[in-house]
């Protein structure tokens, strides 16, 4: 099908979700180090790491 592909490999989604879970973690650092902004980050994973519904499309291989 068509459409524009996820910013992020599921791979990078998981670590996210790992990273996000320490409260210290930096957003805005952490959005620069991937390349996307930092709704992008918030698309897929929420303030407390647990993944969000286009983060859950990733790790399951759907497009969006």
């Amino acid at each position: 099908m068509g459409g524009r592909k996820p910013a992020l490999t599921a791979t990078q989604v998981l670590g996210l979700a790992e990273a996000m879970k320490d409260p210290a973690t930096n957003h805005q650092a952490l959005a620069r180090e991937l390349g996307i902004a930092k709704t992008t980050l918030f698309r897929y994973v929420s303030p407390t790491g647990e993944l969000r519904e286009a983060g859950l499309k990733v790790i399951n291989g759907r497009n969006m």
